[in-house]
């Protein structure tokens, strides 16, 4: 995934010539658009429409809809479920942090405010892995691939490190990790400054596919994070490990 801006003018496409961010989010947060919508910036005409990912042709269209028809209006603050302030307030469920511009929820499970938006580093190795640890795919990795988008020809040769830092404090909410084929049971960690933070495995079933998006693992701003596959009897081969990261208020 690729976080995506999309511009407009706040002169020539919204119909007031005036844009309220935090109105223009929930209306966006409210519509079909599949996507999801991290932050929003306006510097001068410019109106910056921040996505995790590209939009879908359709979602695209739906966008612009929505900015054809924002009236710009102040959202009041007294009925308003976005607080906006130097730090969150208890009674709002939604806090707008002016000084990164990101929006942060209060999760009641993981009891901390976390940013909706998100990062997800990607540890990927083309071809047998055992007792290893994944390589951190980078924008250097990727510079030699053909289609990055295929997750299948993601070369990993000129990889920088294989440490992820989040360069602020963060939380591990989820991972997503596959293999084409291979040990239908390997295990993984991920680690936090080489100490295991958390371990999993395939289920046996050969799919090769984990799946989870319930964790809760705080790190710190130059932690240095890992994916290490265990040394077993067989490999697995094509592997990816994606990470699901939010940001924590502290």
């Amino acid at each position: 995934m690729a976080e995506t801006k999309y511009t407009y003018s706040i002169e020539n496409d919204f119909p007031n010539q005036a844009v309220c961010e935090t109105k223009l989010f929930t209306e966006i947060g409210e519509s079909n658009i599949v996507t999801e919508c991290s932050h929003i910036n306006t510097h001068v005409d410019n109106c910056d429409v921040y996505f995790t990912d590209v939009l879908s042709s359709g979602d695209e269209t739906t966008l612009s809809d929505i900015v054809s028809v924002h009236d710009g209006m102040p959202v009041d603050q007294a009925g308003s479920q976005i607080y906006m302030g130097p730090s969150p307030d208890v009674n709002s469920p939604v806090w707008l942090d002016p000084s990164s511009n990101f929006f942060y929820c209060f999760d009641s499970v993981r009891e901390s405010w976390l940013s909706s938006n998100k990062d997800y580093p990607v540890f990927s190795k083309k071809g047998s892995a055992n007792g290893m640890y994944l390589p951190l795919v980078t924008e250097f990795s990727l510079s030699s691939v053909s289609n990055p988008s295929d997750a299948d020809s993601v070369s990993t040769v000129g990889s920088l490190d294989e440490a992820y830092m989040p360069g602020k404090p963060a939380t591990i909410t989820g991972i997503f990790c596959r293999s084409k084929r291979g040990n239908k049971s390997m295990k993984f960690d991920i680690k936090k400054n080489s100490s295991t933070i958390f371990t999993f495995e395939y289920d046996g079933s050969g799919d090769l596919i984990y799946n989870n998006t319930d964790l809760n693992l705080e790190i710190d701003t130059y932690d240095e994070i890992q994916i290490y596959v265990y040394r077993k009897g067989s490999s697995v081969i094509n592997t990816l490990c994606r990470l699901e990261i939010a940001w924590r208020y502290v």
